[in-house]
């Protein structure tokens, strides 16, 4: 059986409740973790038309293929898609023979993508490992028809309060490694979630037409001093444990001139080696979730 590298990113996943016409509530994991539980195991139990979500922009429908791990803290998902109104002529590639065209309009080839979630109850925080695949859709898409289904589901069952689902990166360690090449920092520039930003002036600016975050610019307080390394590292660890931080962009220069990095074009990554089919060399559904596994207990990212 033929073996593939794919690679994989890690994300937090935000769960924001939304209340029944009193406002936004504060969030119970509890009671979150079992709707959705419950949520993708009726959403496994109807028929395709019923699981599938039209994305008519994309051209393209996702639903919900299979749960093999499903229980509160430890979730995996293999979500499908197929990608309409794509049709070409097909042709053979060893004798360049012409078939002409072979799909109707509405017809679309199948893809498969693969994601785990973990819960953690000591910090409360959900991650996300996630399989890349390029015909596949975006962890952004798999979050929104998540949320719609959920949204739905609450609806139907007369549920109190109902979910969205969003996406944070979660940084990786080239991040400091990056960092402390720099030989000088002349500014930081911190995204901050308006929500944990204790100012009076900017929550008369609270409107849904201003952005949900804000940026803080930490600046040298004389040309002759930097910035610390080790400030920066404290904002960070603080990214990756309180998450209120939502970016981190540094700027300053190494040994080849100016630079600039930041945390969501370092994000944390690896890859992973995967069988796929003999007949559509698609990957193994088994294959990913065993190896996402391994990294995951590599990483001691487990739901204990």
């Amino acid at each position: 059986m033929a073996i593939k590298r794919i690679p994989i990113h890690f994300y937090y996943v935000n769960v924001m409740p939304i209340g029944n016409g009193a406002g936004d509530a504060d969030l119970n994991w509890d009671t979150f973790l079992n709707d959705f539980q419950q949520m993708l195991e009726d959403l496994k139990s109807v028929d395709l038309s019923q699981r599938k979500e039209t994305f008519a922009k994309d051209e393209r429908v996702v639903w919900l293929d299979s749960c093999p791990k499903l229980n509160n803290c430890e979730i995996d998902i293999v979500i499908k898609s197929a990608k309409y109104n794509h049709v070409r002529d097909v042709i053979d590639t060893e004798n360049m023979t012409e078939k002409g065209m072979l799909k109707n309009p509405s017809d679309g080839d199948e893809e498969k993508t693969h994601l785990c979630l973990r819960y953690h109850p000591s910090n409360e925080q959900m991650i996300c490992l996630f399989g890349s695949n390029y015909y596949g859709v975006a962890i952004g898409k798999v979050l929104t028809y998540l949320s719609i289904k959920i949204q739905n589901w609450c609806r139907e069952k007369g549920k109190p309060l109902s979910y969205s689902l969003g996406k944070e990166i979660m940084p990786g360690d080239e991040f400091l490694k990056e960092l402390r090449k720099m030989e000088k920092i002349s500014l930081v520039t911190l995204s901050v979630d308006t929500n944990d930003f204790q100012d009076d002036f900017l929550h008369l600016a609270g409107r849904d037409e201003t952005r949900k975050t804000i940026d803080v610019q930490i600046k040298k307080a004389r040309r002759d001093i930097n910035i610390p390394a080790n400030l920066v590292e404290n904002y960070y660890q603080d990214m990756s444990s309180q998450h209120k931080i939502k970016k981190i962009a540094v700027e300053g220069k190494n040994t080849n001139g100016s630079i600039k990095i930041d945390t969501e074009s370092i994000q944390m990554k690896q890859a992973i080696d995967v069988e796929l089919s003999e007949y559509t060399r698609e990957i193994v559904s088994n294959s990913f979730f065993t190896e996402a596994q391994a990294i995951l207990d590599s990483m001691r990212i487990s739901a204990s």
